[in-house]
């Protein structure tokens, strides 16, 4: 009906006043409750409400600060009982290094006792025992060379006594045959002898005298790689003391950074905590100095 309208104005007025017409009916559609324009979620007309981007912008936050001194003492006081643990591990690896030397120097003495001890096993078994003892079978054999020739001259002696005395038959035979089994068996055990001997020469001194100098190679080989081992966790200590000496030192400087004095503070406070553990363990002494 508006179109209907219009159109018949223009067909009457000048084109500049249909114009100026033409965009008025215009903006009061657009204008209307219904419209498309004002319907639109981004449209101008209502905007949405941010109360939360307003905030940024005017700078203000919903977070109330934070107490800057609170927050000092609980990092100071984190930071000390950091150095205090710090410090008992720099005192355990001081303690550590001293105990494992102590361990060193008697395991190191009593190794070098026992290659002392070995060396002199060895020596002495060179110089005396061997010897002695193929000595000793050696005369053994001949005691039993000797034996058995005085033995058979025995026997002999018999036999010519028996042959020339008119003796009962029985007798003779008894004492002879008992002169013979003696003789048969010296004869036996001198061959044992020589055996033995022989052994003793060609096997049993030799391997004993190899075992001697085995044990004396392992005693110095042993102190060897105890040496090594030493040396090893040598390491390993100072390691760990470089280690304890690197967070102390590294706790201190952060506590300084927060507060210059408060290392002064955890000193005096370590010494008068001394003081009253020293008085503690203290005995009790009466006027004259006695004991109570």
């Amino acid at each position: 009906m508006k179109l209907m309208i219009l159109n018949r104005c223009l067909m009457s007025m000048p084109c500049v006043l249909a114009l100026a017409l033409f965009a008025g009916c215009a903006a009061d559609g657009a204008n209307k409750p219904g419209s498309a324009d004002s319907q639109s979620p981004g449209g101008a007309a209502n905007p949405p409400k941010n109360s939360g981007s307003e905030a940024s912008v005017n700078g203000k936050s919903a977070t109330p600060p934070k107490d800057e001194a609170k927050e000092k003492e609980r990092k100071l006081a984190d930071l000390t009982q950091k150095l205090a643990v710090a410090r008992q591990r720099l005192k355990k690896a001081n303690l550590s290094i001293e105990q494992t030397e102590e361990e060193h120097k008697a395991s190191m003495a009593r190794m070098h006792v026992e290659l002392t001890l070995a060396r002199r096993k060895l020596e002495d078994f060179e110089q005396n025992t061997s010897q002695s003892r193929i000595d000793r079978a050696t005369l053994g054999v001949q005691w039993g060379e000797d034996g058995i020739k005085e033995q058979e001259e025995e026997l002999s002696q018999l036999e010519l006594t028996y042959n020339a005395d008119e003796i009962a038959k029985e007798t003779k035979e008894i004492v002879l045959e008992r002169a013979r089994r003696r003789l048969e068996r010296s004869r036996r055990d001198l061959v044992l002898q020589k055996k033995d001997l022989s052994t003793l020469k060609a096997e049993t001194i030799p391997r004993e005298k190899e075992e001697l100098r085995l044990a004396v190679e392992n005693k110095e080989r042993e102190i060897a790689n105890a040496q090594r081992q030493i040396v090893m966790t040598r390491i390993d200590r100072r390691m760990e003391l470089l280690n304890a000496k690197q967070e102390v030192t590294k706790t201190e400087q952060e506590i300084t950074d927060i507060d210059p004095e408060a290392l002064k503070k955890i000193k005096a406070e370590e010494d008068r905590e001394d003081d009253n553990a020293n008085a503690a363990a203290a005995p009790a002494t009466g006027p004259a100095g006695e004991k109570k």
